[in-house]
């Protein structure tokens, strides 16, 4: 393997070779292993030795966890024996642009953001455990945006040493763990068919690795071919010994012939060529039987040194694995030969990634020779972006802030086309604008310094060219979270927004202790705001500053880094609080008893009638993944407004949608405004008006201020004052105010919850423990799954978030510490106890959320909303 720790011009040079870059994320379930693979390719670059490199925060260091996800730029060449090179590729030297996320589903949101700056994804499954749920998780976001997936089947001296599994019943759980892993891909990802078998991952194909990355030490099943034909009797060409290395392919010893013949399973090509000399080895190794240590090691290709003597078991076995069969050549030739260079990926990608400014061709502003060179422009933009052309305009979507040194925040993104550089003036359009009113303002930035990441540290260097990560200081004050960066003229709106897979909804309030240090905990929050993709930052009614994030864990991580962003202030923070929704579940009454609300507005010259009624969970499902948005309803015809009839909507309806709501919080974009009115006047006139009264109200609902979900508001009829002074705002969002309140209280109110999908593992003693304890606290539908060869069984179900604060420490008390407890949020839930009805579960928490907001602890009534004719 030829390795060296580069410098600034030799990536430099590489950057310009797009055929030969990657760019790839490693993801994974949580203790699968993803941190240390990704130390091996580290150290084979000859960039540290240190462990957990990518821990680079002294929080990941202190809880031994990944907590953001980190960026390194590797150097290799790729060695003559894993040739041929790839086509298109320059040279044998490749460079692996690689981020390593995080595993726990709390920090989500960090491989969401990882995610869309690359191409490639390297799946980590442990082979003990399997498909876990945030593999699904996580695997799920890949495919999303359009990214592929090899796997790397983990942990298997865990199966050897510590299970002492047979060769057989590991390659059974090997093979379930690829067959797992392929119904996954084939479910979410939307194949066409020439494409289908490309993306699965088959071990003959050589997209599968499987190893240790404990002991540094793995293969594919053709450099094990390659290894026995290099250095046993084995006179055939390694390709085609590699196709009977895997599956069901047995070698008779008497005849030393293959066959197909189920009765020889003891003579399965991977269990008796590969398995049970590893297996041999490493049992071998843990006795200490050194002289039959050196006589398998020899037979492979490799010597038992002098030093190698010295060491026992453990220490023994990394030194003389991965000498063997080494685990970074294996992840490099996997990564190089099955991974899309930027200028493959981007041809398919960027359809799925960049918001496109679509024409109305019933508007004459968007059919204007100046608007249609705009959009000749924008296409060359998109052209120059499928094509990775350097030489294009610049085109970079920022997913996250990170901050660095002295008070620095450096932005991390993607070059899609062209080249940045130092003191290069771009245009910044922030991604929390898009789909709002306010899509068109930009700010113009000068970059002040352009570095690639290094895990722990950044290289600085003039410029980077299309298809690579970058790291761009100078944009702290323009933008937030994340968004595009161009210096085209012709883009207005940029790259799509990313879909989190988790939301925050468990938060709490943030005071200081000594008032003079307010103005720094201001300043912390908003770098807070700023920095995690996953948190949420706001201000109550009653004044308190809330801090929200995906579950405990990350919101203790949360306050900790807000400690940190404030100058080590002294917080004080409130207990943690859960974020709920409201709905409704029934068509609006009125008070004259049909569905139609009726609101005047204060001078009482205008009167606007609506009804309101719930949505099927399909259709919120669909809103909220952005399928259909305000953007969307502001053009012309387009698949999400097809989409629509499919969920009841009819054609003319779905042309007067005024707007998805509210563009932030939980509830996001899961309630629609439609104008169903026929032949009234003034009604743009007082469109902004109504979707700013319907913002405000479905963003803090009236039950108890929360953010409604899964409501759709019909305006049927109004009655305008003909004046347009006597119809403004002050006169129309009052009375849709007194619309959308009144309405929902007459629709049967309800409270949604969320619920966080959990999984226990534990040993067959501690399975009465997690059953009472999971009851106790609302658990459904809890299922028992157990695998083949291992001690371990898992539990898994459902529990609202609300029941889940302190579930991970009772569940290791009534198992005596063998319970490994995981939550991921999954699903909102409604409640099906009615919120107005005294003493109810749903009552309840309506109260106590009103009174920890400062408000009357009653709900208003109807008629404190609806007027009469």
């Amino acid at each position: 393997m030829v390795s060296k720790k580069f410098d600034v011009e030799d990536i430099q040079l590489l950057m310009n070779k797009k055929n030969n870059i990657r760019n790839l994320t490693v993801i994974a379930h949580v203790d699968h292993g993803k941190s240390t693979l990704t130390d091996t390719l580290v150290r084979m670059a000859g960039i540290s030795s240190k462990e957990r490199f990518t821990d680079a925060t002294k929080e990941e260091q202190d809880r031994g966890i990944s907590i953001e996800s980190t960026g390194v730029s590797l150097y290799f060449e790729l060695p003559v024996d894993a040739h041929p090179l790839p086509a298109n590729s320059e040279g044998s030297a490749f460079l692996l642009n690689l981020i390593d996320s995080p595993g726990h589903v709390d920090f989500s949101s960090e491989v969401t953001a990882a995610l869309r700056l690359t191409d490639g994804a390297l799946v980590v499954v442990d082979v003990i455990e399997g498909v876990c749920v945030q593999t699904e998780t996580v695997l799920r976001q890949a495919l999303s945006e359009g990214i592929k997936p090899v796997l790397v089947v983990n942990k298997i001296d865990r199966a050897i040493l510590e299970l002492k599994q047979d060769p057989e019943v590991i390659y059974q759980n090997l093979w379930k763990t690829i067959e797992s892993v392929n119904v996954l891909i084939s479910s979410y990802r939307g194949f066409e068919e020439q494409e289908k078998d490309d993306w699965m991952v088959d071990p003959l194909k050589g997209n599968v690795v499987f190893g240790s990355g404990m002991l540094g030490a793995g293969f594919t099943i053709r450099s094990f071919a390659r290894l026995l034909c290099k250095n046993q009797a084995q006179k055939q060409d390694p390709e085609v010994l590699a196709k009977k290395l895997w599956g069901d392919h047995f070698y008779d010893g008497k005849t030393q012939k293959w066959t197909k013949d189920p009765s020889f399973v003891s003579g399965r090509g991977f269990c008796k060529f590969i398995l049970s000399p590893i297996s041999k080895l490493m049992t071998a190794v843990n006795k200490g039987e050194l002289e039959l240590v050196a006589q398998l090691l020899s037979k492979l290709g490799a010597k038992l040194t002098k030093d190698d003597q010295k060491l026992q078991r453990k220490d023994l076995l990394k030194a003389v694995m991965p000498r063997m069969i080494p685990l970074g050549q294996a992840l490099l030739e996997m990564v190089v030969k099955h991974l899309p260079s930027p200028a493959e990926a981007q041809q398919y990608r960027i359809n799925l990634l960049y918001n496109r400014t679509e024409v109305n061709e019933d508007d004459e502003e968007q059919t204007s020779d100046k608007e249609i060179e705009r959009q000749k422009e924008e296409d060359q933009a998109i052209e120059a972006m499928k094509k990775c052309d350097s030489n294009g305009p610049v085109m970079i979507y920022v997913s996250k802030m990170t901050p660095a040194a002295e008070g620095r925040v450096f932005a991390y993104g993607r070059v899609f086309s062209g080249e940045v550089k130092k003191g290069q003036r771009v245009t910044v359009l922030s991604s929390s604008l898009i789909g709002s009113k306010t899509t068109t303002s930009a700010r113009e930035v000068v970059i002040k310094n352009v570095a690639i990441s290094m895990g722990r540290s950044f290289m600085n260097t003039n410029s980077v060219p299309a298809g690579n990560t970058v790291c761009l200081d100078g944009l702290d004050k323009a933008l937030n979270k994340a968004g595009t960066l161009t210096t085209s003229s012709a883009v207005k709106i940029g790259f799509k927004s990313m879909n989190f897979a988790v939301s925050p909804v468990v938060q709490c309030a943030v005071s200081v202790k000594n008032p003079v240090d307010l103005v720094h905990l201001v300043t912390g929050l908003r770098k807070l705001q700023q920095t995690e993709s996953g948190a949420e930052v706001k201000v109550s009614e009653s004044g308190e500053n809330l801090v929200a994030g995906a579950g405990e864990l990350h919101l203790g991580v949360l306050i900790n880094k807000l400690r940190g962003l404030s100058g080590g202030i002294e917080i004080i923070q409130s207990q943690p609080i859960v974020s709920f929704c409201e709905t409704v579940t029934e068509v609006s009454t009125g008070l004259k008893g049909d569905s139609k609300c009726l609101g005047k507005s204060p001078n009482g010259h205008n009167r606007l009638y609506a009804t309101i009624e719930p949505m099927k969970e399909e259709l919120v499902d669909y809103l909220s993944k952005g399928g259909f948005n305000s953007k969307h309803a502001k053009e012309g015809e387009n698949e999400g407004r097809k989409k629509l009839l499919d969920f009841g909507f009819d054609s003319a309806e779905t042309k007067k949608i005024w707007i998805v709501g509210p563009e932030e919080g939980p509830g996001k974009q899961t309630n629609i405004l439609v104008d169903t009115t026929k032949g009234a006047q003034y009604m743009k006139d007082i469109q902004e008006h109504c979707t700013a009264a319907f913002k405000e109200c479905m963003t803090s609902g009236v039950l108890c201020e929360e953010a409604v979900r899964g409501m759709r508001l019909n305006i049927v009829d109004v009655s305008l004052h003909s004046d347009a002074v006597h119809r403004g705002g002050n006169q129309i969002i009052p009375a849709m105010r007194k619309i959308i309140n009144g309405g929902i209280l007459t629709s049967q109110p309800r409270i949604v919850e969320p619920w966080y999908v959990v999984e226990v593992q534990t040993d067959e003693l501690g399975m009465s423990g997690v059953y009472s304890t999971l009851a106790q606290r609302r658990g459904t539908e809890l299922q028992l799954e157990m695998r083949e060869g291992s001690a371990l069984q898992t539990v898994k179900g459902y529990v609202p978030v609300l029941e889940s604060f302190g579930l991970t420490e009772a569940l290791a008390s009534s198992t005596k510490g063998k319970a490994f407890t995981q939550l991921a949020f999954h699903h909102w839930k409604v409640m099906e106890e009615d919120p107005l009805k005294a003493g109810s579960k749903a009552s309840e928490i309506v109260k106590s959320v009103r009174k920890r907001k400062g408000l009357n602890v009653n709900i208003p009534s109807v008629s404190d909303y609806l007027d009469k004719l």
